[in-house]
């Protein structure tokens, strides 16, 4: 009677044991495949990664941009510093008159402008600008021609003794290094010399232009 208890506590207790074994052996399978599941993963995102920045940068490489639009026509105006360029009430002209050349290597692709500045006792400059009695037009210049800017005022009578000097103005584009921004300010130039003008002069410009009429 006491051989077959023993036998059957031990019976019980090798059942238990083999239970607790395969729980155990279960455990580290199931913990040993998420890691490997996990690891795989990693490395399957890491190689999915990889292989997008590798096409990316491929579809880079072959974008191929157009060129660089340049606003600049390679126009650049210049005033002519000859006496004949410049003067007032001569060359038929009734009024004030300054030459400016396209002396660039392009031809102007459009209109530009100038002005006329007065300064009762000193000649007109950048720092100095005194009044602008006048704004015209300059029309498109081939590179090499030139024209006569022109100041005729409708009245005489209505010019002030004193300096006066033309200010152009150059196409767009000139003078940016990186000819980047057409609507940028644009680049002005300055008549080489002022023309000085008298009263005596004035009465004569109006009495030449009354004969003339």
């Amino acid at each position: 009677m006491r051989k077959k208890r023993t036998r059957k506590h031990l019976t019980s207790y090798n059942k238990t044991a083999t239970v607790i074994q395969v729980f155990i052996i279960w455990c580290c399978i199931l913990i040993a495949g998420t890691y490997f599941n996990s690891h795989t993963n990693a490395s399957f995102n890491d190689i999915e990664e990889i292989n997008g920045e590798l096409h990316v940068n491929w579809e880079l490489d072959d974008v191929k941009y157009p060129p660089q639009e340049e606003y600049w026509d390679k126009s650049s105006l210049k005033f002519s510093g000859e006496n004949a360029e410049y003067g007032f009430c001569e060359r038929d002209v009734s009024g004030l008159f300054s030459g400016v050349i396209n002396g660039g290597d392009g031809d102007m692709n459009g209109e530009s402008a100038y002005d006329v500045h007065y300064h009762q006792d000193k000649a007109p400059n950048k720092n100095r600008l005194g009044d602008v009695v006048y704004s015209g037009v300059i029309q498109p210049l081939e590179t090499g021609e030139s024209i006569i800017l022109k100041f005729e005022p409708d009245n005489l009578n209505d010019l002030e003794p004193g300096k006066y000097k033309f200010k152009a103005y150059q196409r767009p584009g000139h003078g940016d290094p990186n000819n980047d921004n057409p609507d940028g300010p644009l680049m002005e130039i300055w008549g080489n010399k002022e023309i000085t003008i008298t009263q005596e002069e004035i009465n004569s410009c109006i009495a030449l232009s009354t004969q003339t009429e």
